[in-house]
């Protein structure tokens, strides 16, 4: 079996309704975590501009920024979590805190002035926040489709990562197009390892058989990939009990493996044509990554009304290769 050709198979993808779900995003960090990151102090030069209502201002002023997915399409809540070193510098008074930038609209929806949100609680290796107490950033957020904020700490301890977990819904077009688009753009921004909810049931089930039979067969290319993706300790049985989209989800999961990120690494994604062929969509996507410029060719195939990702017979090809 070819690893490399699963993994590009697994960039592929299709379409489903307004629902509810929660997202995990690993937001990006300009210090390359584990690293200290200090409280910012908006006083000192560069001053914090209030009325720079650029852009990019908020983005550029910001430690860590966590792009959204298109297909939210409203958020009902938003927490953070910040794990720092186990062998945290810890006194009476060391907090973890967080710096939101945000900004204050006009009673006509303009931007008004910038403003920041600032949060702090005890420093402990785990430190989580919600935002409940500010209800307005979430509509603000899924608005712009990005979270800019910084991390710290008041004590020089190491931040070791940043998870953030949005609760809220999704809605994902059923024009083949622009799911395909929708799809290049989830799995740049928040991961292919939750990226299941657009592929077409027969392939998951195939990919759960073709696993099945190779694990029968002793498969030793087959197993490696099981307890890889899915852990040594698992049988059969578990697998064929196992939910679809958890199944998915950590087959998934191997491309961050394969690869090195577990997001696809590309600068720009456009839908360049579309062709129906027999009872499919042919969708051709260009992708273009620095100067580099690719096409993938995504089958999409209906799934009880609504299009998903359908690559069943790259699946023969690539266990039966």
């Amino acid at each position: 079996m070819n690893y490399k050709s699963l993994a590009t198979s697994l960039l592929i993808v299709a379409s489903i309704p307004t629902f509810g779900t929660t997202i995990n995003i690993k937001p990006d960090v300009k210090s390359l975590l584990p690293a200290m990151i200090q409280e910012p102090n908006l006083y000192q030069a560069p001053k914090f501009d209030y009325f720079d209502l650029s852009e990019d201002y908020l983005l550029n002023r910001a430690e860590a920024t966590a792009r959204l997915p298109n297909v939210l399409d409203s958020i009902q809540r938003v927490c953070m979590e910040v794990i720092h070193d186990q062998d945290l510098e810890q006194g009476p008074r060391s907090q973890s805190g967080l710096l939101v930038y945000s900004y204050v609209n006009s009673p006509d929806g303009n931007k008004k002035h910038n403003r920041t949100v600032g949060f702090r609680s005890q420093l402990e290796i785990n430190n989580e926040h919600c935002f409940d107490e500010e209800p307005t950033l979430y509509e603000k957020w899924n608005a712009d489709k990005y979270i800019a904020f910084t991390p710290y700490t008041s004590t020089l301890t190491l931040i070791e990562s940043v998870n953030i977990r949005i609760e809220g819904r999704i809605s994902i077009s059923q024009n083949a197009s622009e799911f395909v688009a929708q799809y290049y753009d989830f799995i740049r921004k928040v991961g292919f390892d939750q990226a299941a909810i657009f592929f077409h049931s027969e392939t998951i089930t195939d990919l759960k058989n073709f696993i099945i039979l190779g694990i029968e067969d002793n498969n030793e290319t087959v197993e490696f990939l099981k307890d890889a993706a899915l852990g040594k300790d698992v049988t059969i049985s578990d697998i064929e009990l196992m939910d679809d989209i958890d199944f998915m989800n950590k087959i998934l999961s191997l491309i961050q493996r394969f690869q090195g990120s577990n997001k696809i690494r590309i600068t720009d994604s456009k839908v360049i044509s579309e062709i129906d062929y027999q009872d499919k969509k042919l969708v051709t996507v260009e992708n273009v990554t620095n100067d580099i410029t690719s096409y993938e060719v995504v089958v999409l195939k209906e799934d009880q009304g609504y299009w998903k990702i359908d690559f069943r017979e790259k699946i023969k090809s690539i266990f039966w290769q």
